[in-house]
């Protein structure tokens, strides 16, 4: 019998999604004993496959049949309905691979339009009816701003199940959890790190030290605490090193790119990792600029070093009241291991004030106002969400610039 890799270990701890829609990279990773659950996707990772020789047949059947059904449409009609016709021809064939759910990705165009997101959404659950997928196998991933999760508040309610991506804090979560979605995506890594190798940062104690592992641990513990039955799916991964300490983290997912699984399937043990990082797009280029706001933290400086980066300072004046719960106790632990009662302070001053118990918080009400005012009152997040916004914006303009023009000369 071979040793069992690291992927597959991986496997016995948590379900495993694959973050391609290139049918070779699920193929390769499928075995009797261990089989993908979900396939999930999104505008950069449709724009890759678009651009591939190999999948020129998938992206000319696209156009080929809006061509011939739709020519009476206008130029900018055919060009939008044949990039969803391309998305779900291109899950169409991941699709025999898995034994749960293809995702899809709303327009990031819509993302602050909650009656355009839902429109949207229903428009690609319907197509992937129509080409052999039903609704209970399908999942739209829709970005985590206040509109679109009232929108995916919506849409669960039309028994359309909902991912709430481009995710990066406490109450994101906490709004799609009480919205419904089936799955969060708090992103490890932000979007830019596939586009920009050198945006990405290594550290020492990935799951302690990384800015957003603590923020994952307390999604996951915050939803055991509340019997969420949203199920947590970390994304944007480019190292079998990130995986390990997302494992222990205990999540209920991941999705992982093609990259990333080769390196785990090469390796038995760690110490055989290849530590390189594995970004889904490093060979496409990106025009749009960084979205200012404050900068992510540096390489790991120490344990205080990223908390107060990550945090920020203590607020002056801020009642220091320890309201902890015994399932949030193991996250002040290691930051006391790091760095002191201090650090354990500045954690309580971050989460009493700029995140109130996120529990007793509704998010929904009012057209999420409160998560609006989460977002105001952390500009990271922000920052980050629009930097997504942007990049998964101009990667779905390319795509339609490529329909376009075989589009005119079909």
């Amino acid at each position: 019998m071979a040793p069992a890799t690291l992927l597959s270990r991986v496997r016995d701890k948590v379900s495993v999604d694959v973050d391609s829609m290139d049918p070779d990279v699920a193929a390769r990773h499928t075995t009797d004993a261990h089989k993908f659950r979900d396939m999930t996707s999104n505008q950069a990772i449709v724009y890759s496959e678009a651009v591939r020789p190999e999948r020129a047949h998938v992206f000319n059947a696209a156009v080929a049949q809006i061509r011939s059904a739709e020519a009476q449409l206008d130029i900018d009609s055919q060009v939008s309905n044949a990039l969803d016709l391309l998305t779900v021809l291109l899950a169409k064939e991941v699709f025999p691979h898995l034994t749960g759910r293809v995702h899809a990705q709303a327009s990031p165009t819509a993302a602050y339009d909650t009656e355009a997101t839902i429109q949207h959404a229903k428009k690609l659950v319907a197509l992937f009816e129509a080409n052999g997928i039903p609704k209970s196998r399908v999942c739209i991933k829709i970005p985590a701003t206040p509109e679109s999760i009232v929108a995916c508040n919506y849409l669960e309610r039309l028994g359309i199940r909902t991912l709430a991506t481009c995710l990066f804090s406490v109450p994101q979560a906490m709004a799609a959890h009480q919205a419904g979605c089936l799955y969060v995506a708090p992103y490890f890594n932000e979007l830019r790190v596939h586009f920009e190798p050198g945006v990405w940062k290594e550290y020492t104690d990935t799951a302690r030290e990384h800015p957003m592992g603590p923020v994952i641990g307390a999604i996951v513990e915050l939803f055991k605490d509340v019997g969420s039955r949203t199920l947590v799916m970390p994304a944007s991964i480019v190292t079998a090193k990130e995986v390990l300490a997302l494992v222990s983290l205990s999540p209920d997912h991941l999705t992982l790119s093609g990259a990333v699984l080769d390196q785990l399937a090469a390796a038995e043990g760690p110490a055989e990792l290849d530590t390189a990082p594995q970004p889904h797009h490093p060979d496409v280029s990106l025009g749009t600029a960084p979205v200012s706001g404050k900068e992510p933290a540096g390489k790991s400086k120490g344990g205080c070093t990223v908390l107060y980066e990550f945090c920020g300072p203590p607020r002056a004046g801020t009642e220091r009241i320890p309201a902890v719960s015994f399932s949030c106790l193991y996250i002040y632990i290691y930051i006391y291991s790091f760095c002191g009662w201090s650090g354990v302070w500045r954690l309580l001053d971050v989460w009493a004030v700029a995140e109130p118990d996120a529990r007793s918080v509704n998010y929904l009400e009012n057209g999420a106002a409160a998560l609006r005012d989460a977002f105001t009152a952390d500009a990271e997040s922000s920052r980050k969400m629009a930097d997504a916004l942007k990049i998964f914006g101009e990667m779905e303009t390319k795509t339609k610039e490529l329909l376009r023009a075989a589009l005119q000369a079909y």
